[in-house]
């Protein structure tokens, strides 16, 4: 497991360096090509050798989004949690976003990690340069906001009430990173779906069981570890513009996702 870490972690870190995009591409499809196929086959391989070796079980692993106050956590954690959910991984989000737990394979948690730290950075470039237009100054979105009156007495008072304001710049920054995550996510699950596909094809029915068994395995996992109250709500980013879910959602197809089956990132470290 540690040697194939190493090598998909390699090929990222090659793509990465690269000013050529289609050797990144290149690279980035072998390297989410390889960390599939070796999720499938240690699937299988936990099923085989059941009765002979000691299984291999899910692990929980505290993982950090940021420091408490940062704005735009929230929409991390949704990234972080578009990426796991495509590689059967489970989360609990700590209240203030600043971390979050995963539960899965330590082989899945690892690919998750390894992609997320390239693709944050991406959104994050992406949002910036979307403010830096600052065409989201020129929309107006049904919300509440202050209005202000001035009175008989020429005095100006101001009250909160629902109308048609301009755009909140933390309100269009936070609605591109969520739509962004949410692009990721369907592509993700794309790229998923057809990886899956192919391995059923190439491995008959016991493909399909031993991935079967290995999600089981995690949600049987999650729910006996997790201690988890009530539920997420999410960024709870408020409505950005049309603009800005647009702008989004363009970025999120402009991310590295080579032939459409492989997404990419720096490894660190790498461990079994």
């Amino acid at each position: 497991m540690a040697d194939m870490l190493e090598r998909i972690g390699n090929l990222l870190r090659k793509a990465e360096r690269t000013d050529s995009e289609a050797e990144r591409d290149a690279l980035l499809d072998k390297a989410q090509q390889l960390s599939t196929t070796y999720s499938i086959d240690m699937a299988m391989a936990r099923k085989a050798t059941l009765d002979k070796e000691k299984r291999q079980v899910p692990i929980t692993k505290r993982i950090p989004i940021g420091q408490r106050g940062k704005v735009g956590l929230g929409t991390y954690v949704e990234l972080m949690m578009a990426i796991g959910h495509a590689n059967n991984v489970r989360f609990d989000i700590a209240r203030n976003s600043v971390c979050v737990w995963a539960y899965g394979f330590a082989q899945d948690i690892e690919v998750t990690e390894a992609i997320y730290a390239t693709v944050l950075p991406q959104m994050v470039r992406e949002s910036d340069a979307y403010m830096r237009k600052g065409e989201y100054r020129s929309e107006v979105v049904w919300r509440k906001g202050t209005k202000k009156y001035t009175d008989y007495w020429g005095d100006v008072h101001s009250y909160v009430d629902w109308g048609y304001f301009p755009v909140a710049g933390r309100a269009a920054r936070l609605h591109f990173q969520s739509t962004y995550a949410a692009t990721i996510r369907r592509r993700l699950m794309a790229a998923k779906h057809t990886a899956v596909e192919t391995a059923i094809k190439g491995h008959g029915t016991g493909a399909e069981l031993a991935l079967r068994a290995a999600e089981l395995d995690v949600t049987d996992f999650y729910k006996r570890q997790s201690t988890a109250k009530g539920s997420w709500k999410g960024s709870q980013a408020s409505d950005g513009g049309a603009g800005a879910r647009a702008a989004g959602e363009q970025a999120g197809h402009r991310a590295r996702l080579g032939t459409e089956t492989a997404i990419g990132g720096h490894r660190k470290q790498v461990s079994a």
